[in-house]
Order: C-alpha cells, then structure tokens, then sequence
C-alpha cells in the first residue's frame, strides 16, 4: 500500500467494505435455511426435519474444509481463496434456488459449509496482515456484526420477497446472489493479501510446521479449547430460545420473533461492532475473559428467571457480552502466532464448528431428560470452563507492542 497517509487510509476503507461485503455473504444460505426451513420442507413434501439435515451436512463440510483450510492458507494467496470461497457460494445460492428435488438441495445447499469458512477465514487473515494493530479490532468488529446483519435484512427483505414472488427461491436469486456477485467483483479489484512466501516447491515440512507452532503453543491451545466451549453459550438462546419462550410463557412464534429475537439480533449487532471500538481500551485477552463471565451468568439467569420479561433483559445482556466477546475473542486468536495466522484461524474456526454441534447434542440430551433451566446452568458452567482456560492459558502477545 501507498505510504501517504490519506491513501494508506483510503486504501484500508476500500479494503475493509470489500471484506465486509464478503463475510456478509457467508451467512445468506444459513439465513434462508434458518428462517424459511418450513418453507423449504414443504416445497420438497419432506418433514422440518428431514429437510435441516442439509443444515448438519453443511456443517459437518465447514468442520472439515476448516481443517483443511490451513494448509491451503499456506499454499494460496488469501485474496484467492476469498475469490474461490465465493464462487462457491454463488453456486450455492443458484443450485439451492433451482433445485427440481431435495435430492439437488443436498447437493447445492451443503456448498455453504464450503465456502463460507474459506470466506470467514481468509478475510479475517487479511485484516490480521493488512491492517495496522489499532485498526484491526474495529475491522474485525465489523465483519463480525455482518453476519448478524445479514439475518435481519433477510428477515425483513426475504418476507417482502416472498410476498411479490410467492416462493422462498426468490430471496436468493433477487437478493442474496446480487449481493454475492458484486462482492467478488469488489474483492477481485479492492483487495490485495500478502505473498505467500515463494519456494521452489512447499513441502510437508513447511505445511506441518506451521500447525505445529499453533498445537504446541500453550496459548493458542487455550484459545482452541475455551472457543469450543465458550461458542456453547449461546446455543441456549440462539438454538432453544425460541421454544423455551413459547413453552414457558406461552408466548406465540410471532410475539417471541418481534419482541425478543429480532431486538437480540439488533444488540449482537451493536454490541459486535462496540467490541472492535473497545478493542484498544479494554485489551483482547480481559475483554474476552470478562465478557464470557458475563454471558455465562445471564445465559444461566435468563431461563431460571421468574418473569417473561425478565427472562427476555437478562437474555439481552447475555447477547450484548457475546456480541463484544466474539469480537475480542477473534482478535485475541488472530495474534496468538502471526506467522501461522491462517493455520490459527482455520482451527479456531474448527473448534466452533465442533463446539457448537456437541453443544446442540449436550443441550438436546440435557433437555430431554430434564428442562431449559438445568440446560442453561450446565451450559453456563461450561462457560466458566471457557474462562479459566482463557484466564490461566491463553496470552496477548500484542500487549507490549500497542495499547491493549
């Protein structure tokens, strides 16, 4: 980059809408299998059920393409993978939309779990290489709210789609496809990445060698395992929040999506891009640890509170901690080793895959054999896990080099 100032600063801009776009994207598929699921099923005549297992096979390819995804980091310039990741999904997006069969549909639909972490990742690896200490929580905060907001325009825009088109095939090919293309066109022209070392021929060495620097590291470990617990917490309110409200206080699927869900959403947003502002005053490593505490207290409180309203305050605090923590908690992984930032990056991204289905099965068992409020106290213990493991593990590196 140029190294005048103003156009060093106008070269980050471009660079960080770029990306933003980018991780905005990754989210299109799961909001449409999210929110329109039902939609879906009936579409193909198959039951709500049958029809989420696209969403378990999309998940079990991101746990896979994540493990993967180091190596790869290591091999390709980031930009590319970007590029590729989002051609993935665009194929994705069309093939979910054109499907004739749900057999079709788990093929195309599935893509997501490909794309989307080689996107996730790539991007985050740019920022951590690209940007100057300082800016890169911000960055990060932002990217991370993307994913959010991508639900909430769906919900929004999808339902007014809907409503024109009469199908749920037509959010992706009027709204999310667009927004794809024009991103990778965006990513193409805006966004450089650093090098990759040029060698005659990579080997098994050098590919090894930089997952050994971040498996043998006693603080990245500690990342590692307190991001697969930590990544549980909100599986109370995200995944059974919905049916804990209705069951519990009789609420209807309506008055749980406009007065609880859809403010949650809004917080997590903020709170997600509040965190990369905080970044520099609280520190990666306190903000994370602090803000995990937090949520596993209120994710522990909301469900054994005796009101509805109550349950709904004490959840919105919850989500307001995960929102700042997700964001301290990327960063704090990003710096852990920055010559194997993408070999990192790519694990963090694994453990959460890995986290958050053993999570959802540790929940569901919990729930069948008691209720909501032992869930969420088991799963807000697990939390306290997650933060001695930060607290006794896990290191800033970046602490003596900037403010944090």
């Amino acid at each position: 980059m140029d190294n005048n100032p103003s156009e060093k600063r106008h070269s980050y801009t471009l660079l960080i809408a770029a990306l933003t776009l980018a991780m905005f994207t990754t989210v299109t598929l799961e909001m449409l299998a999210q929110v329109y699921l039902r939609d879906m099923a009936a579409t193909f005549n198959v039951s709500v059920s049958v029809a989420s297992q696209i969403r378990l096979l999309a998940s079990f390819l991101g746990f896979v393409v994540s493990l993967v995804l180091g190596f790869m980091a290591i091999r390709f310039r980031h930009k590319w993978l970007i590029v590729a990741g989002l051609i993935v999904i665009i194929i994705g997006l069309i093939g979910t939309s054109l499907a004739p069969s749900f057999a079709f549909l788990q093929v195309f639909y599935p893509l997501d779990g490909v794309g989307s972490p080689i996107v996730g990742v790539a991007a985050i690896v740019i920022i951590g290489d690209m940007l100057p200490l300082e800016k890169k929580g911000k960055a990060i905060g932002i990217a991370t709210a993307m994913g959010t907001l991508t639900f909430l325009v769906g919900i929004f825009i999808g339902g007014n789609i809907v409503g024109v088109f009469g199908s749920w095939r037509y959010i992706s090919l009027v709204f999310s496809l667009p927004i794809t293309i024009l991103a990778l066109i965006l990513v193409l022209f805006l966004v450089q990445s650093k090098p990759q070392v040029q060698q005659t021929e990579i080997t098994r060495a050098d590919y090894f060698g930089k997952y050994k620097k971040v498996l043998t590291n006693k603080s990245a470990i500690g990342c590692l395992a307190g991001n697969f617990l930590r990544v549980m917490l909100p599986i109370t309110g995200a995944i059974f929040g919905v049916a804990f409200f209705i069951e519990t206080w009789s609420l209807s699927v309506n008055q749980v999506v406009v007065q609880i869900i859809i403010p949650w959403m809004v917080i997590f947003f903020i709170s997600s891009w509040l965190g990369g502002q905080l970044l520099n005053w609280g520190g990666r490593r306190p903000l994370t640890i602090i803000c995990t505490a937090v949520e596993a207290v209120f994710v522990m409180s909301f469900v054994n509170f005796p009101s509805a309203w109550g349950a709904m305050a004490l959840g919105a605090v919850a989500v307001f901690a995960s929102g700042i923590g997700n964001t301290s908690a990327s960063c704090l992984y990003l710096e852990q080793i920055p010559e194997s930032r993408g070999p990192m990056m790519a694990l963090s991204n694994a453990t959460r895959y890995l986290g958050l289905a053993a999570g959802i099965a540790f929940a569901a068992i919990i729930l069948s054999a008691s209720n909501y409020q032992i869930m969420g106290i088991v799963l807000g213990s697990l939390g306290f896990v997650s933060v001695a493991l930060y607290y006794f593990l896990a290191k800033d590196p970046t602490k003596d080099k900037a403010c944090t």
